[in-house]
Protein backbone atom coordinates (compact mmCIF):
# COMPACT_ATOMS: atom_id res chain seq x y z
CA UNK A 1 0.00 0.00 0.00
CA UNK A 2 1.16 3.22 -0.42
CA UNK A 3 2.17 6.01 1.64
CA UNK A 4 -0.24 8.90 1.45
CA UNK A 5 1.36 12.32 2.98
CA UNK A 6 -1.57 13.89 5.04
CA UNK A 7 0.06 16.92 6.07
CA UNK A 8 0.28 17.70 2.17
CA UNK A 9 -3.38 16.55 1.46
CA UNK A 10 -4.83 19.22 4.02
CA UNK A 11 -1.95 21.57 2.86
CA UNK A 12 -0.51 22.05 6.99
CA UNK A 13 2.72 20.96 8.06
CA UNK A 14 3.71 18.63 10.50
CA UNK A 15 4.10 21.37 13.37
CA UNK A 16 0.79 22.14 12.64
CA UNK A 17 -1.31 22.65 15.47
CA UNK A 18 -5.00 21.07 16.10
CA UNK A 19 -7.03 24.12 15.23
CA UNK A 20 -4.73 24.46 11.78
CA UNK A 21 -5.38 20.96 10.85
CA UNK A 22 -9.30 21.32 11.65
CA UNK A 23 -9.21 24.84 9.41
CA UNK A 24 -7.28 23.40 7.02
CA UNK A 25 -9.89 20.26 7.01
CA UNK A 26 -12.74 22.90 6.87
CA UNK A 27 -11.81 24.83 3.82
CA UNK A 28 -10.70 22.11 1.58
CA UNK A 29 -14.08 20.42 2.36
CA UNK A 30 -15.86 23.53 1.12
CA UNK A 31 -13.27 23.68 -2.34
CA UNK A 32 -13.91 20.24 -3.09
CA UNK A 33 -17.32 19.81 -1.93
CA UNK A 34 -19.21 18.50 -5.10
CA UNK A 35 -21.91 20.78 -4.66
CA UNK A 36 -19.86 23.71 -5.04
CA UNK A 37 -18.68 22.32 -8.43
CA UNK A 38 -21.87 22.28 -10.07
CA UNK A 39 -21.10 23.38 -13.99
CA UNK A 40 -17.96 21.83 -14.25
CA UNK A 41 -16.26 18.98 -16.46
CA UNK A 42 -17.43 15.53 -15.05
CA UNK A 43 -13.36 14.69 -14.53
CA UNK A 44 -12.91 18.09 -13.11
CA UNK A 45 -15.64 16.85 -10.42
CA UNK A 46 -14.64 13.25 -10.00
CA UNK A 47 -10.55 14.32 -9.35
CA UNK A 48 -12.32 17.12 -6.60
CA UNK A 49 -14.08 13.86 -5.06
CA UNK A 50 -10.90 11.41 -5.08
CA UNK A 51 -9.15 14.53 -3.11
CA UNK A 52 -11.93 15.05 -1.11
CA UNK A 53 -12.13 11.39 0.22
CA UNK A 54 -8.48 11.78 0.58
CA UNK A 55 -8.92 15.03 2.87
CA UNK A 56 -11.25 13.23 4.79
CA UNK A 57 -8.72 10.47 5.30
CA UNK A 58 -6.59 13.06 6.28
CA UNK A 59 -8.58 14.13 8.52
CA UNK A 60 -9.62 10.97 10.69
CA UNK A 61 -5.87 10.40 11.29
CA UNK A 62 -4.73 13.65 12.01
CA UNK A 63 -7.57 15.20 14.02
CA UNK A 64 -7.48 12.52 16.20
CA UNK A 65 -4.21 12.73 18.60
CA UNK A 66 -3.36 9.24 18.98
CA UNK A 67 -3.82 8.50 15.55
CA UNK A 68 -1.50 11.72 14.50
CA UNK A 69 1.25 10.89 16.74
CA UNK A 70 1.29 7.02 14.96
CA UNK A 71 1.32 8.73 11.85
CA UNK A 72 3.75 11.25 12.21
CA UNK A 73 6.09 8.63 13.37
CA UNK A 74 5.40 6.61 10.04
CA UNK A 75 5.44 10.04 8.15
CA UNK A 76 9.05 11.03 10.10
CA UNK A 77 10.49 7.66 8.11
CA UNK A 78 8.79 8.07 4.74
CA UNK A 79 10.70 11.59 4.25
CA UNK A 80 13.80 12.93 4.52
CA UNK A 81 15.22 15.92 6.67
CA UNK A 82 12.92 18.45 4.44
CA UNK A 83 10.04 17.18 4.75
CA UNK A 84 9.76 15.52 1.11
CA UNK A 85 8.41 11.78 0.27
CA UNK A 86 11.46 9.23 -0.32
CA UNK A 87 10.64 7.88 -3.86
CA UNK A 88 6.95 7.20 -2.70
CA UNK A 89 5.07 8.75 -5.17
CA UNK A 90 7.34 8.05 -8.68
CA UNK A 91 4.23 7.19 -10.92
CA UNK A 92 3.17 11.26 -10.48
CA UNK A 93 4.68 13.72 -12.85
CA UNK A 94 5.38 16.41 -12.43
CA UNK A 95 3.44 18.06 -15.12
CA UNK A 96 0.22 16.06 -13.22
CA UNK A 97 1.27 17.55 -9.85
CA UNK A 98 1.37 21.42 -11.54
CA UNK A 99 -2.05 20.99 -12.93
CA UNK A 100 -3.36 19.67 -9.85
CA UNK A 101 -1.71 22.73 -8.07
CA UNK A 102 -3.75 25.05 -10.81
CA UNK A 103 -7.06 23.08 -10.35
CA UNK A 104 -7.20 23.97 -6.50
CA UNK A 105 -5.83 27.41 -7.34
CA UNK A 106 -8.75 27.60 -9.82
CA UNK A 107 -11.23 26.14 -7.24
CA UNK A 108 -10.10 28.45 -4.14
CA UNK A 109 -10.89 31.19 -7.05
CA UNK A 110 -14.32 30.59 -7.72
CA UNK A 111 -14.50 29.96 -3.98
CA UNK A 112 -13.86 33.47 -3.47
CA UNK A 113 -15.77 34.50 -6.75
CA UNK A 114 -19.02 32.99 -4.82
CA UNK A 115 -18.23 34.68 -1.82
CA UNK A 116 -17.83 38.66 -3.18
CA UNK A 117 -21.23 38.05 -5.46
CA UNK A 118 -23.41 36.62 -1.76
CA UNK A 119 -21.57 40.06 -0.15
CA UNK A 120 -22.75 42.00 -2.58
CA UNK A 121 -26.36 40.78 -2.67
CA UNK A 122 -26.60 41.68 0.88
Amino acid sequence: MEFEDYYEALGVGPDSSANDIKEAYKYKVNVLHPDRLMGVSESIRSRAEEDLKKVNRAYDVLGNPTGRKKYHAEWLSTTNSKGNMKNVNENISEKEVKVFSILEGILGLLMLIRAVRRFRRK
